[in-house]
């Protein structure tokens, strides 16, 4: 028998195939469950709690049944799947790949408070689940074996992909962000260093005045320097994360100025003069290409409209005569 050119025996292995896929995971899933729930009853036991269980966010529930229904899909499904696949990914993919993945993560300003592993099992998740929607929807169009698997592959591939794309316009977003604020954000360093303010106090301004990009990644540096961190290690943290060219040679200047003994507030001055020099120079370079950039659209649609509207009724005429 078939269905739509696919027999039976395909549909109902593919069937029985996701089925046990998803049986796995819940199976997973119910026992990391039952034994965290079991860690917080004998926590809350050895706490004396009695009248009702107390969550790590203060919840208080009349019964352990409310308390486990109590937690969203999110939290009962996805997270605890993400991170069993991800501490199998952490595992095979090794502490270099994944402090250069954490690094990256870093630059998009943290990528949803996500862990490297997690976002390894994202992709493995997402690839997983596409490739069984390109599955099902093969089947039920009735596709040739050829097409399904090239169908299969490319959700597969493109499942896989998605959270490095996504990471990467975010990391492409962030630093445009600080790209724009960098010059205001020297200007009030340059500021308040002239006004006798220390390098550090001056950063704290920053961070308090503004609420953007730039802003967390100085607050970033008086976290690591208040932990006892060298500001100089704290910078060229920094650089690093954030891969702006003029953000980096402004941590440099500094850094000369620093090891020099120099007065740090002149240097500020030229450096804030620079920066804002390149931006002007940035902005009339996009300006030069604006008419070069609006060509295309015009051509492609402005253009064929233009022609109708003129040479319609023309054209109209000139069929009408050509019939009579």
């Amino acid at each position: 028998m078939n269905l739509h050119g696919v027999s039976t025996t395909t549909l109902l292995f593919a069937v029985l195939a996701g089925v046990g896929f998803f049986v796995l995971i819940f199976s997973a899933l119910t026992l990391e469950e039952k034994e965290s729930l079991l860690d917080a009853r004998l926590k809350g036991v050895g706490q004396g709690q009695a009248g009702g269980n107390v969550t790590a966010k203060g919840t208080i529930f009349r019964d352990s049944r409310e308390q486990e229904l109590a937690p969203s899909f999110t939290e009962r499904f996805m997270s605890p799947l993400l991170a069993k696949v991800g501490a199998s990914m952490g595992e095979r993919a090794g502490p270099q790949k994944l402090k250069a993945l954490e690094d990256k993560m870093a630059s998009a300003g943290g990528y949803h408070n996500m862990s490297a592993s997690t976002f390894m099992a994202t992709q493995v998740v997402l690839a997983a689940a596409l490739a069984i929607i390109a599955l099902l929807l093969s089947l039920d169009l009735g596709l040739a074996p050829t097409d399904m698997l090239l169908f299969v592959i490319v959700l597969t591939i493109l499942g896989y992909m998605l959270p490095s794309v996504d990471m990467g316009s975010k990391i492409s977003a962030r630093r445009k962000e600080i790209l724009r604020a960098l010059p205001t954000v020297l200007d009030l360093l340059t500021v308040s260093v002239e006004a006798g303010q220390s390098f550090d106090r001056a950063i704290t301004n920053i961070v308090e005045k503004y609420d953007d990009a730039i802003a967390h990644e100085f607050q970033q540096v008086m976290n690591a320097v208040n932990l006892g961190h060298p500001r100089a290690e704290a910078l060229r943290a920094m650089e690093s994360r954030v891969g702006v060219e003029d953000l980096s040679a402004f941590i440099h200047v500094v850094l000369q100025s620093e090891q020099m003994g120099t007065t740090l507030a002149p240097i500020l001055r030229i450096q804030s003069e620079e920066i804002w020099r390149k931006r002007r120079e940035r902005a009339q370079s996009a300006g030069a290409q604006a008419p070069v950039k609006m060509l295309i659209p015009m051509v492609c649609c402005i253009f064929p409209s233009i022609f109708v509207v003129l040479l319609g009724p023309a054209g109209l005429t000139i069929m009408k005569s050509m019939s009579s």
